[in-house]
């Protein structure tokens, strides 16, 4: 025969037939308006070297007509106990919020010097793009400079040479006599 149909049931297979730890139903047990009615419906039995606790149905019946009113104040204790980590739960999403409300503006602040800078920037590469412009259009007028200086030589050059021609000419005609002048022609 098992011990279930000599004593009732064991305390921990009540406590996990309905969902309950041990010590919840220990407790159960001991409350003023449940212990005066348990007396009598618990039986003690050792096994092996531990003394096991067993509930009568009259045991079981009386617990669990006081853990039907109890629900309400574990559920309570549960809610409460939920909403103050619910809140503290919120109060560190609230800060890490803020911290991040801080580093989006610090951000903000850190893209609106980078936007300073990249214009700053534009405007360097524009007047950089100016002055190369300038720069092509100056080697162009030096280099129309160095051809009309060159071409201006070159006539200087022929115009010496002819000038050094027409001296020796000239020379060469004074050296004449006024009679030789007239037969060269």
């Amino acid at each position: 025969m098992s011990n279930t149909k000599l004593f009732g049931v064991s305390v921990k297979d009540y406590a996990e037939q309905r969902g309950k730890t041990v010590q919840a139903v220990y407790q159960q047990m001991k409350r003023k308006e449940n212990a005066a009615a348990l007396k009598g419906h618990i039986v003690t039995h050792r096994v092996g070297n531990k003394n096991v606790k067993y509930l009568d149905e009259e045991a079981i019946a009386i617990l669990d007509k006081s853990s039907n009113s109890a629900p309400l104040v574990i559920m309570e204790d549960g809610l409460r106990a939920d909403l103050e980590t619910t809140k503290h739960e919120l109060q560190t999403k609230e800060k890490q919020l803020l911290y991040q409300e801080g580093q989006i503006q610090l951000l903000k602040e850190m893209l609106k010097e980078r936007d300073a800078k990249l214009l700053a920037l534009a405007e360097s590469q524009s007047q950089i793009d100016t002055l190369k412009a300038q720069n092509v259009d100056l080697s162009g007028k030096i280099k129309e400079l160095e051809e009309l200086l060159a071409r201006e030589q070159k006539t200087a050059q022929e115009a010496s040479e002819e000038l050094t021609a027409q001296k020796e000419e000239n020379e060469e005609l004074k050296s004449r006599k006024w009679y030789q002048l007239l037969f060269k022609r």
